[in-house]
């Protein structure tokens, strides 16, 4: 994941407490007013040590707080079980030329509100070239990580990003890490400049276990990131895997977790939840898997497919079940638009595209008339005379059909 480097004595954890700039309190005096009420004076110096001892007491509760960015309330809400699956196979659409990976990745996930996580050994700053119309959002993300030749897979609530061997044996791997606490782990955060070590050791911590061999993980310094409420092994593991790293159970004592090399398994067992859509024959659905995957075997119900094979396979299987979901376009002939708006041509075909899910198509030759201001205004007015009225005064004429608005030359 993104990640920055430095020397590690640039940065070690001071446990010394601050010393208090508060002077001692000693008497209460005024220039504005002078005290003549002896029982009154009292009140006030009172009161005054009351507070002051409250601010001290309460003073490192509200730094903390202030030093955390975000309060409870203030973090993004991320999805889970469930409405996160209902999410995932959500429609959208999307346009990105040059986009840095990390950034536009995440921001992405925390619009759409959910956990994501980019292996180190993935460069953040690759630039990603994309434009999808009317896909769903697992399609996009097995898209954008196809164009960078690197991995995706979702790892129950959390969505994984890293190298290619690795996206394929996570899946198989995830359910079977060892577990040495029952207590489930809060969201994972840290901050700018944090040491995955330091992560680990906070993991182990909070879940009140022990990990073995820390001391094998690189020196490094990230970025700030965060994971979804997982266990603490799982956590853990999410953690170590980009140092090439995964967990076992020590063989001397149950209790304790040792980090190994990461070894990928020759077979195993994954599974894929069904789109609400997708409810037609499971029948067909086996048949079509056992056709163009004979190497997977696969049990089909009516809400999910259960695979088992190698890791490659698996993941090939799993990328054609989440494609094939197909979204049914509006057609154009049935919707109606009512609007009054300023804007370019082009601002204002994007954002038709993206509402009606089709893929806009220009020839950059022409941008100089689509970014003319334009103002448009009308009522019930189908697809294609919205289309015409944008285009309207320039030398432009269009295509619009089931996928796509396309502007052409005359």
């Amino acid at each position: 994941m993104g990640h920055l480097r430095s020397n590690p004595s640039d940065r070690k954890p001071s446990r010394k407490r601050a010393k208090s700039s508060t002077r001692a309190l000693q008497t209460v005096a005024s220039r504005q007013f002078t005290c003549v009420n002896p029982c009154l004076k009292h009140t006030i110096r009172v009161a005054v040590i009351i507070s002051t001892a409250l601010w001290l007491a309460y003073a490192p509760l509200v730094l903390a707080a202030q030093s955390s960015g975000l309060s409870e309330t203030d973090q993004p809400l991320i999805l889970t079980g469930k409405k996160l699956n209902l999410r995932l196979k959500k429609p959208v659409s999307v346009s990105w030329t040059q986009a840095p990976l990390a950034q536009r990745i995440r921001a992405f996930a925390t619009a759409n509100q959910f956990a994501i996580f980019i292996d180190r050994r993935i460069d953040p700053h690759l630039k990603v070239n994309i434009q999808r119309a009317n896909v769903t959002i697992e399609q996009l993300l097995l898209d954008v990580a196809s164009e960078l030749n690197v991995g995706m897979c979702q790892l129950d609530d959390l969505i994984y990003i890293g190298p290619t061997a690795t996206a394929h044996a996570l899946p198989i791997m995830w359910h079977d890490i060892p577990h040495v606490s029952a207590k489930p782990a809060n969201r994972l955060q840290w901050d700018m400049l944090s040491r995955p070590r330091e992560i680990l050791e906070s993991i182990a911590e909070e879940g009140k276990i022990k990990i073995e061999g820390v001391e094998q993980i690189a020196h490094d310094l990230w970025e700030p990131g965060s994971l979804p409420p997982l266990t603490s092994s799982q956590q853990a593991g999410i953690i170590a895997v980009g140092f090439g790293q995964w967990l076992s159970k020590s063989k001397t004592d149950s209790g304790v977790l040792k980090l190994l090399q990461f070894e990928p398994p020759s077979r195993g067992k994954i599974e894929f939840i069904r789109a609400p859509r997708d409810v037609g024959g499971s029948d067909i659905l086996k048949a079509t898997l056992k056709q163009k995957f004979p190497d997977v075997k696969a049990q089909v119900s009516r809400e999910r497919v259960r695979m088992s094979g190698s890791p490659d396979k698996l993941y090939a299987a799993k990328s054609f079940l989440i494609r094939r979901n197909q979204i049914k376009t509006p057609d154009a002939k049935n919707i109606r638009f009512t609007l009054k708006t300023s804007a370019t041509r082009l601002q204002i075909l994007n954002a038709i595209a993206r509402q009606t899910g089709r893929e806009l198509i220009y020839d950059p030759s022409h941008r100089d008339t689509l970014d003319q201001q334009v103002e448009v205004e009308c009522r019930q007015a189908n697809l294609n005379k919205l289309v015409d009225l944008i285009l309207a005064g320039s030398d432009l004429q269009s295509e619009v059909g089931s996928s796509k608005i396309q502007v052409l030359a005359p």
